[in-house]
């Protein structure tokens, strides 16, 4: 007599120590690569940021840029553009510090990741690079200056608080500036119009503009215009300075609470009380 062979089956039991046991290997795989991922992330992005920062340093040689848009001429010539390129670790943010002249490159906290050694002491010395008006809102809020991406849509930038705009390859043709704020503000135009109420801050203004109205700037730190106005400054309160090189065809005094201040290489066609 042949005895029938019993074939033996997992009990429901050791299936689901076998299944739990998978699941957890599983987890560990998929946290293990993560975390693998993201350190190779933020080491390329790091890695980028000590490349761009050589580029800079070695152009300094010339001089520091004197406003965003020159430094980011730099970095698109090295083929590393930061206003266009975003770090692949998510929630990363690059920088520029127009006081040192180095990108900084930021975590989702806003705290510095690279380089090591590098502190932000005030803000409003760095232009995020913003590619939409709730990144700019953001920003702003946080104390930062702002240069607006080719991505930024619109053609007017308005900021509450006394910080730097520079509308890099936007086509942005109206700023505005307000804010209590006692920053030194660099701007940078292409064109149109600017509008600054910024009681305690210094203004040093870049590039071209077709007209500029100050209601208020600081009355010892002033407006300095460094670029072109083709039509007229309307100042109200502050102190107004043309500097050398720099042109602008008409100053209107809306106030009597102004100074107006030539250097010479200078160009004001005429100075009028409205």
């Amino acid at each position: 007599m042949f005895r029938k062979k019993v074939k033996k089956a997992f009990t429901l039991v050791e299936l689901l120590v076998v299944i739990a046991i998978l699941a957890i290997l599983a987890t560990v795989s998929v946290v293990g690569y993560t975390q693998f991922t993201k350190r190779a992330q933020q080491s390329n992005d790091m890695s980028l940021t000590t490349q761009i920062n050589t580029v800079l340093q070695a152009d300094e040689v010339t001089g520091a840029p004197k406003y965003p848009s020159e430094a980011m001429a730099v970095m698109e010539e090295a083929g590393a553009n930061i206003a266009e390129l975003s770090p692949t670790t998510e929630g990363y943010s690059y920088v520029y510090n127009l006081k040192t002249n180095r990108v900084i490159l930021l975590d989702g906290g806003k705290k510095v990741v690279a380089p090591e050694d590098a502190t932000i002491d005030n803000p409003a010395d760095c232009y995020a690079m913003v590619h939409s008006e709730e990144e700019k809102e953001d920003w702003v809020e946080a104390g930062y200056s702002v240069y607006l991406s080719s991505k930024f849509t619109g053609s007017t930038v308005a900021v509450n608080k006394a910080v730097g705009v520079d509308v890099g390859e936007s086509k942005v043709t109206s700023v505005s500036i307000t804010g209590k704020q006692a920053n030194t503000a660099t701007i940078y135009t292409k064109g149109g119009s600017v509008a600054i109420d910024a009681a305690n801050a210094t203004i040093n203004h870049y590039g071209m503009a077709n007209n500029v109205t100050v209601t208020a700037v600081d009355q010892t730190n002033s407006y300095h215009l460094y670029g072109t106005v083709e039509l007229e400054i309307t100042v109200k309160v502050g102190h107004i300075v043309i500097e050398a090189g720099a042109s602008a065809s008409a100053v209107l005094v809306d106030g009597n609470k102004c100074t107006i201040k030539v250097k010479t290489t200078a160009n004001l066609n005429s100075v009028a009380g409205t």
